[in-house]
């Protein structure tokens, strides 16, 4: 009985012990910021009016996980932080702000649309972040009237909030490309009216 009365105390000093030790992991969250630079702004111009459709990304990055590329083959969740919004969501948020910066007014709906397709949007184990993304602008008909595609490596520091900030980077130079077949073909679309 003493032994038993004796393993009990030792079992509560060791439970003790050990959670005055063991702290739990504060998780932190990140985010994309959508405030716009204004350097990019041209306003001189009459704005063509698009709609941004959903983004779409690959299943292994439509959630709250921070994942990062270790190889070509494996991927890596981040076990301190997550993103405080969905991935898709954050990046149509980025992408709105950076195509308005770039003298496009967008819109909800009844508009030409964007639809953008991202095929890998992740840190690498390069300490660059890899945007491969395509892209399709849509008229009000739902007919394809552009389109493009591109590759984006954009250098990131260390840390999930240096990341995050290089995948925004990495979100407004795709803004730009977007902007440039966009405003490529209302040019051809206002040459064919005056014709």
């Amino acid at each position: 009985m003493n032994t038993r009365i004796e393993a009990a105390l030792v079992a509560i000093a060791m439970g003790a012990l050990l959670s005055g030790c063991v702290r739990p992991v504060r998780e932190q969250l990140v985010s994309l910021s959508s405030v716009p630079d204004s350097s990019g702004t041209s306003r001189d111009a009459p704005a063509v009016t698009i709609s941004l459709g959903r983004v779409n990304v690959p299943e292994y990055l439509d959630g709250y996980d921070i994942v990062s590329r270790a190889s070509p083959h494996e991927l890596e969740r981040d076990a301190h932080s997550r993103w405080a919004e969905r991935l898709p969501e954050a990046s149509a948020r980025v992408l709105r702000a950076a195509l308005a910066e770039q003298g496009l007014r967008v819109v909800d709906g009844d508009a030409s649309t964007v639809t953008v397709n991202i095929a890998a949007f992740e840190p690498t184990a390069d300490g660059v972040v890899l945007l491969s993304a395509t892209w399709q602008v849509s008229n009000v008909h739902h007919d394809p009237i552009g389109r493009g595609a591109g590759v984006i490596e954009q250098p990131a520091g260390a840390g999930a909030a240096a990341q995050a900030a290089a995948m925004e980077s990495a979100l407004q130079r795709l803004a730009g490309d977007i902007a440039t077949t966009i405003k490529g073909v209302a040019d051809v679309a206002a040459a064919s009216a005056r014709e």
